[in-house]
């Protein structure tokens, strides 16, 4: 297993942080794709979708804040 320490940090870090990064970018088009099937309908809808948003990324911010929390434990 190799040492992280050892080598270059900057470029395990950024190797690291590279799957995190996708699946930010992959929510977030699935949020704007979301929005676009949803603005056939009506602006309600979209209104809609945009709170139910909202409440989806609060939950996943606060379910993220306790996976950081126990990592380090």
């Amino acid at each position: 297993m190799p040492d992280i320490i050892k080598g270059n940090l900057r470029r395990t870090v950024l190797l690291l942080a590279l799957p995190v990064v996708a699946r930010m970018f992959l929510q977030m088009l699935v949020g704007v794709v979301d929005l676009a099937m949803v603005g056939q309908i009506s602006p309600a809808a979209i209104s809609a979708v945009g709170m139910g948003n909202q409440i989806f990324i609060l939950s996943t911010a606060i379910l993220n804040a306790f996976t950081v929390g126990t990592t380090a434990l």
